[in-house]
């Protein structure tokens, strides 16, 4: 899962493609820009530097790798008076494990 999750940013993509090392500032820049266009409320400060560059909000979300957003199960844990945990409870109310342990835990 956290292979999948991995993904290169803006300024990861734009540096190997081009082979250039980006100045800190323009990283940061490219960081803020990545994650409003990942909120999908690109700031008018950011549009009006990428119309400086020449660029377009489209442009550079071409340029973004996808994002991996896994898919969330919720169980619920039942323990005993120690913490162990008895039973992992799916959201349908089904036991998908149950766990036993002596006296001393094992």
């Amino acid at each position: 899962e956290q292979a999948k999750a991995r993904h290169r940013s803006l300024a990861e993509v734009l540096q190997e493609d081009t082979g250039v090392t980006l100045p800190a500032e323009l990283a940061v820049m490219l960081g803020r820009l990545e994650r409003e266009l990942r909120a999908g409320a690109v700031s008018a400060e950011s549009e009006a530097w990428l119309a400086q560059c020449g660029l377009t909000v489209e442009q550079m979300e071409s340029q973004m790798e996808a994002e991996y957003i896994p898919e969330r199960r919720l169980h619920l844990y039942h323990c005993d008076h120690r913490g162990l945990p008895q039973a992992l409870i799916s959201p349908e109310g089904e036991t998908a494990w149950r766990g036993e342990y002596d006296e001393w835990g094992n």
